[in-house]
């Protein structure tokens, strides 16, 4: 995993399989949430099983001020490709989007009115190992990435923007899905809705 510093991104210690952190991470939602419906609907929606080049997975969950969203998309959807940079120009444009990523201008934007502030940006890098086993995985890599926001009026949290389809035109769907301890919200952004409400 990595984590942003300013405007720097650096390696963290922890570093797992993406489908099984996904699914041990919306386990954990769940039960923390006290929802079993979530697993149901998160699952009907296809978030984090499917893999379609041009669409993406957002996951919010609000717990009490604190505010989680996770990305899941195909490379291909951010550089164009889905195999680990192997030239100059390769790693530039994967640089390229890891920093659009993880910079501090918005990549999702919670209502004003909430007043939530970004703290931390995570990803597991899906080109930083790969065994023999993940072999046929690399052909299909995927970029998990989660915002972590700390919100001072969470009760006023109402909607979500998402601002990566002009930065990355071959993203043109997000299936997304918000959870808090009293509902759940599910709709399909794209560059003409690209926000969604609750």
């Amino acid at each position: 995993m990595f984590e942003r510093q300013g405007d720097a991104v650096r390696p963290n210690a922890v570093c797992t399989g993406a489908a099984n952190q996904r699914r041990a991470s919306a386990a954990a939602l769940v039960a923390a949430l006290g929802m079993t419906a979530v697993t149901t609907c998160a699952t009907a929606a296809g978030v984090g099983e499917r893999h379609v080049h041009g669409e993406g997975e957002l996951t919010l969950v609000r717990e009490g001020s604190q505010l989680t969203a996770t990305l899941h998309t195909p490379t291909f959807n951010l550089i164009g490709y889905e195999h680990a940079p192997s030239t100059d120009a390769e790693r530039a444009t994967w640089a390229q989007a890891l920093a659009r990523l993880g910079r501090q201008s918005p990549v999702l934007e919670p209502n004003r009115k909430a007043r939530c502030a970004l703290n931390q940006v995570e990803f597991e890098d899906p080109f930083a190992v790969v065994s023999e086993h993940d072999e046929h995985d690399e052909a299909h890599a995927e970029l998990e990435i989660s915002y972590h926001f700390t919100c001072t009026r969470p009760q006023q949290l109402k909607a979500v923007a998402v601002t990566l389809f002009a930065d990355f035109p071959a993203l043109t769907r997000i299936n997304a899905i918000y959870l808090d301890d009293k509902q759940q919200v599910g709709g399909t952004l794209t560059t003409a809705r690209p926000t969604l409400r609750w």
